[in-house]
Order: C-alpha cells, then structure tokens, then sequence
C-alpha cells in the first residue's frame, strides 16, 4: 500500500491549490521555509547493553569485554559513542478561509555521523492536513503522513521500544468527523490507518531455510546461523485499522466546567504471522477550574481475539526425521483500560501529570502490547526569551509469550529419537517462546530554550533513558546531548 501515499499526496495537494487558486481573495495563504541543525552527543548509539557479551565474545574467552575494532564498515553493536550532525531543511504550504484549512509540509533529515559514516543516512517525512466545516454544526478533517526513519532510538522517549539501524517506512491516514448534536453534546468518529514496513522483513525468509536446514543435516553450524538471524530479527512489518465513535455531554450545570464522555473503539493489527481484533469501551469524566487546573479521568475493559501461525513438529521414525506442520493458534484474552491526566497551567508556569494502561501497537514486534505509561513535565517561562523544561517518564510495555506446542510422535518415532544422541538433544531443547514481551524504560531529562526572535530558536537538552528487557536479561542506557537550532521563515 506504500505506493498509494504518493497519489493521496497528490490529491491534497490539488485541492489546496485548487482552493488556493480559486478563493486566495477570500482567505489567507502562507508558505514558511525552515532549516533546523541538530548536533548530537550519544554514549550509546545502538542502545545495547555494554555488560553483555556476544556469542564470539563467549567463545573467545573474552568475558564480555568490548573489544576495539577499526572495521568500521561493519561495527559491531556494542556500546558505541559517537557525534552526529542533522540538517533538516522543510517547507510548509498553507491556507485558510472560514470554513477550510489546508497544510502541506515537507521535511528532509540529513544524518551524518562523525565515526561511523556507513550509518549517514536521509530520513524525510512529508505530510498533508484539511479540514472543512461542512456546516455550522458538522466539520471534516482528514489527514496523510510518509515518514521514513532509520535511528535505533527513534521511538524510544514515546513508546520504551528500541530498534536496529534497519529502515522503516511509516504511512498514516486519518478521517475524523465531529458533529454538534445538541447544544450541550457532540458526537465524534475518527479513523486512522497505519502501515510500518521494514527493511529487515527479508529475514523471515532467511530464518525459515536454517530452520529447514537443520531440520534435514542436523547441522550445528545452521542452529547458530539461525539464532544469530532470530537475534537480528527485531523488526515485523505490521498494519493498523482503528476506529472510534466518542459521546460527549456538557455536565456544567451539574458541576462548573465539567463534562462527561464515553468512547467504543475497534482496532484490528495485522502482522505476517498474527492477526489481532480488539474492541474496547472506556466511560470517563473532565473537569476545569477557572482556567488554570485541569483533570481528565477515564476507565474501561477490552476484548480481544488473536490468531497466530505456528508450526508444530512432527517426529518421524526415518530420515529426515522431522516434519513440520503448519497451524494456526487462537486465543482470547480481557482486561481493563484507564487513563488520567492533571495539568496546571499560569502565566509563567506549565505542569502536567499523565498516566495511561492500554493496548498500543509494538511497531516491528509483530504484536499489540500492554502499556503503561507515566510522564511528568513541567515548564517555566524565565523571561519572554527564555524558558526551561523538565521531564521525566516511565513506560512498561508487556506481553505474554505464545508457547510452541509439544511435538507429535508415535511410539516407534520417539523411541528412534531417544535412542540417537542428536536427536535427543534436540528434542530436549527448550524452545524459546514467541512475541512475548517485557521492557521497562525512564527517561528523565532537563531542556532550555532561547528564543532570539520571532525567526530563530536555540535549544539544548540533556536527557538519560534507561531500558530494561527482562526477558532477555538486558539493560541498556544512554546519556545524550544536544543542540538545536531552529530557523523558520515565512515568505509570506
């Protein structure tokens, strides 16, 4: 479906143009150009986990130490620190009357690195934004984004899950439709599509011919060329439907400035081995006081049902031994929802306390998970040029793991497989479970803006995250520094 951004693209184009060209009298135009450069110090530029040693490591006898190499065409990932500059040169088209909007923006990421050059890369994202008010009562809004990221990190402040340096194409559509029924109550009904392909699926392909390999020679050399592709293997393409109808109805004369709401929402994930349909409904209340303190509330439970394709093992009494039948596993699984958020807001002074449990696809594990999340930001306004930012998060993302199932013999297949060494010990090795998950990140961090003028913006920030997987034994962390500067022109 990749190839249908640029058509949709093309549309949203014309029709702001088409809107440009034909009321430019009646509404307001705008096109603003913008250079931002980014310079970055990372300790941990793969965000792996130091004290970890790999496998050659093991056999070498090296404890885990981290050997220096000067290959860098092909660096290892481990613990690595390295500069990196980014220049992002965009632009943005808009337009507005009283009842349209339009925005288009373009943005091209051009990552250097100043020790390991083979990972200079240009990520890019263009967008695409209209809404219309259809009538006083109804408005319309649709949207299209093509993002193509390459950084292992490139998640890991929003969702606590961490990449390869493998490519990813993310495309997002979204529809969403609000209408006043009443003049107490609105009704809203939002769709959104998501697609993330990687350039690491090749590898399903790859992991599926060692499997067959070691099947048929038994070989040993084919059981380790597998684990090190399964190792590799952190990225599933993955596709996203959501959809959403929220009820809303104004409670202010029960309480000032309060409300009330309640949201059904439908999602189906889709990956190459497994297909998950969840429905969920949340009821929740919000209230303000005069401006300045805010909270929202909300709970609720999900159902879902979840497909996956499997195989199972087969033990033959002959060569070759093996034969692998493909199955598929279902299951149904509940479990509750919630959401809350406080935020304090002054004249100088902005604070803000969110928490969430929920069920967020895991972009590149093939899967949805469980997650929670906790932030805390708080920001103050120093002087009219300058401001500093605080922050802080923790995020758990969960999922229990699919077991394979028990292989099938008869008697005379598992008597030969006993009595052949080899054979045994395959059949006694534990199989390690599929999609399951268990990370738990923190970041904190501190950020201080300076505004020059109303053209230039000069930010540095300091940030440490720390993610632990603990199915795997792992914990990784980062310090990083940067400095930004950020230049925005309107031409007109």
């Amino acid at each position: 479906m990749w190839w249908l951004f640029p058509s949709v693209l093309s549309t949203l184009l014309c029709l702001v143009l088409g809107v440009w060209a034909g009321q430019s009298s009646a509404g307001q135009t705008s096109c603003n150009v913008s250079l931002h450069t980014l310079h970055v110090y990372n300790d941990n530029i793969f965000f792996v986990d130091q004290d970890k040693p790999t496998a050659q490591e093991i056999e070498a006898g090296e404890d885990g130490a981290i050997a220096e190499s000067e290959d860098r065409e092909n660096p290892r990932e481990k613990e690595r620190s390295d500069w990196t500059t980014t220049l992002s040169p965009g632009i943005e088209l808009g337009y507005e009357d009283d009842e349209f909007k339009a925005l288009l923006k373009a943005e091209y990421n051009v990552v250097q690195y100043q020790k390991y050059t083979q990972l200079n890369d240009i990520d890019y994202t263009y967008s695409g934004e209209l809404q219309y008010d259809a009538t006083p009562y109804t408005s319309i809004a649709v949207g299209a984004s093509f993002k193509r990221d390459s950084r292992p990190d490139r998640e890991l402040e929003t969702s606590g899950l961490i990449f390869g340096t493998f490519i990813r194409d993310k495309q997002d559509y979204s529809l969403t439709i609000s209408h006043e029924l009443t003049e107490y109550s609105m009704l809203n009904f939002t769709y959104n599509y998501r697609q993330d392909d990687f350039s690491s699926s090749d590898l399903d392909d790859q992991i599926a011919a060692i499997r067959q390999a070691e099947l048929d020679e038994l070989a040993v050399e084919a059981e380790e060329e597998k684990e090190r592709l399964l190792q590799n293997r952190k990225a599933q393409d993955s596709r996203m439907h959501a959809a959403s109808v929220t009820l809303s109805r104004d409670t202010g004369a029960l309480i000032t400035d309060s409300y009330m709401f309640t949201t059904t929402s439908y999602l189906h994930h889709a990956s190459k081995q497994s297909i998950q349909d969840t429905l969920m409904m949340v009821a929740g209340i919000g209230f303000s006081y005069d401006e300045v303190f805010s909270i929202r509330i909300d709970g609720g439970a999900r159902y879902s049902h979840e497909k996956y394709d499997d195989v199972q093992l087969k033990l033959l009494a002959a060569y070759p031994y093996y034969e692998q039948i493909d199955i598929e596993r279902q299951q149904d699984v509940w479990g509750p929802i919630a959401h809350a958020s406080v935020q304090y807001n002054s004249e100088w002074t902005t604070s803000s306390l969110d928490f969430s449990y929920d069920v967020q696809p895991a972009s590149g594990k093939g899967t949805l998970t469980e997650r929670s999340q906790l932030r805390l930001g708080h920001t103050r306004q120093l002087s009219e040029f300058i401001t500093i930012h605080g922050f802080a998060s923790y995020i758990f993302n969960s999922r229990d793991s699919v077991y394979q199932l028990d292989p099938i013999a008869d008697e005379a297949a598992l008597a030969v497989h006993n009595a052949i060494a080899p054979l045994r010990e395959r059949l006694e090795k534990k199989v390690e479970p599929l999609y399951g998950l268990s990370e738990k990140s923190w970041n904190f961090g501190i950020e201080a803006t300076w505004d020059f003028n109303r053209y230039c913006t000069l930010t540095g920030q300091y940030s440490y995250v720390t993610l632990k997987k603990e199915n795997i034994y792992s914990e990784a962390s980062r310090n990083r520094f940067l400095a930004r500067l950020d230049i925005k022109y309107p031409f007109w």
